[in-house]
């Protein structure tokens, strides 16, 4: 009697347990994924502009590499009455400590249309992240109730490239016009390719749309 009370108790806590987890999963990706896939409008007062930017996150295309994922801000900026709008592309792009620094000039091809730019202030930042893991044990019979808890850190190390990229009003045409866009670029001699296409690119589209007139 007493072991099947204490195995109905065990079953309800590990249940709970396991609903708390979820729902902190839930929340933690709720939290990191808010900003991105969204269009925002800034108007700045102290530098006289306004700029409309979409944060997007994109995975490599290429199956084997060392670079995993890139987080993109792709920025619309429109100055002063009557002024041009200009347009700018900010990526990180995380890769493994084995891999190469990232080379100086970068790729884009939209639909048939193929170009080249500079990568403009290029930081590479060393990262590093340790999370701790608690395993717990439970058992309970004849002789009683016993748990048993087991700690262990899993640390994680990485590398972020970070820089910016001047989009030209040829770029902008392409994209508009284009069912895919492709960014390539190079860590050493391992090509790495982020693919917009379906909403990710409609987003892009409605950022940078109008090719350089006011929104």
């Amino acid at each position: 009697m007493i072991k099947k009370v204490l195995s109905a108790i065990n079953c309800k806590v590990m249940k709970k347990g396991y609903l708390w987890l979820l729902v902190f999963i839930l929340t933690i990706a709720g939290c990191s994924g808010k900003f991105y896939n969204r269009v925002i409008r800034y108007d700045d007062e102290f530098r006289n502009n306004s700029k409309t930017i979409v944060r997007l996150n994109l995975w490599n295309a290429e199956k084997w590499s060392e670079v995993r994922e890139a987080g993109v801000v792709f920025e619309k900026l429109n100055g002063a009455s009557g002024e041009k709008a200009s347009f700018r592309a900010y990526f990180v792009i995380s890769r493994s400590t084995a891999s190469f620094g990232i080379s100086d000039r970068g790729y884009m091809k939209a639909g048939s249309q193929k170009f080249e730019f500079e990568i403009e202030e290029p930081v590479s930042e060393y990262k590093e992240d340790f999370q701790s893991m608690v395993m717990e044990s439970e058992k309970a019979d004849s002789s009683g109730y016993s748990s048993n808890k087991m700690a262990n850190t899993i640390s994680s190390h990485w590398f972020d490239e970070k820089f910016m990229i001047m989009v030209t009003s040829e770029m902008v045409l392409a994209i508009e016009s284009a069912d895919q866009v492709v960014f390539r670029f190079y860590f050493g001699p391992i090509p790495t390719t982020f693919i917009l296409e379906g909403k990710k690119l409609e987003l892009l589209k409605s950022v940078y749309g109008n090719n350089g007139s006011s929104r």
